[in-house]
């Protein structure tokens, strides 16, 4: 299997996320920068579990300071588990992360690339495009919604245990997922567990 990153130069980095906006679903038969320690994706060696950062999480772990009480504090606390808790799992992010990574303010977007180099990037898998398809049609989630329905698919198809997000709307969303979960039985899928950064810090002191 092929190993590609994600590239460490800004204008190899747009041309990266030129790409995905231009076939922004496209199945790709490779993972990006693929770690050898994770049996979740697929290799025999030490058990550690497996988070996907959605791109929320991503935005609010580079984004400046808000003036928003709520959201400075997610902020916060999106940095202590970027600090505290990251290497007690296999981080990845997927080309759906990309490509929303890459959307708005130019200088904020090369920010938000800049952290998900350091990630294993899934592909947007045929299987995962029939997952978001099977998803979408439980019409739990809107139509509007199907970049949710990417994320969520994209992790199940990489048995990805935990799929981190600020979005609560969608995606950390416990009556959405109570109606996702039964579709995805019947397939013989498993979603992953959907929280807040927050949810996944463990038994760790955070916000020193």
């Amino acid at each position: 299997m092929d190993e590609y990153q994600l590239p460490r130069t800004p204008l190899l980095q747009w041309v990266f996320v030129a790409f995905v906006y231009q076939f922004p679903r496209t199945p790709l038969p490779f993972y990006f920068n693929l770690p050898k320690n994770s049996s979740a994706l697929g290799f025999d060696t030490i058990c550690m579990e497996v988070v996907y950062l959605e791109t929320s999480f991503v935005s609010l772990l580079v984004g400046n300071p808000s003036r928003d009480l709520i959201i400075a504090a997610n902020q916060q606390i999106t940095r202590d588990w970027w600090r505290l808790r990251r290497d007690q799992f296999v981080c990845v992010a997927s080309s759906e992360v990309v490509r929303e990574a890459g959307d708005g303010d130019p200088q904020e977007a090369l920010k938000r690339l800049g952290i998900l180099e350091q990630l294993t990037i899934l592909p947007f898998s045929a299987e995962a495009d029939q997952m978001m398809r099977a998803l979408l049609a439980t019409r739990a989630l809107p139509p509007k919604a199907q970049a949710d329905a990417s994320h969520l698919a994209i992790a199940a198809a990489a048995a990805v245990d935990y799929l981190l997000t600020w979005n609560c709307r969608h995606l950390a969303n416990a009556q959405i997922l109570t109606r996702l979960e039964p579709e995805a039985r019947r397939m013989g899928w498993k979603l992953p567990k959907v929280c807040t950064p927050a949810e996944l810090m463990g038994e760790s002191s955070y916000g020193t």
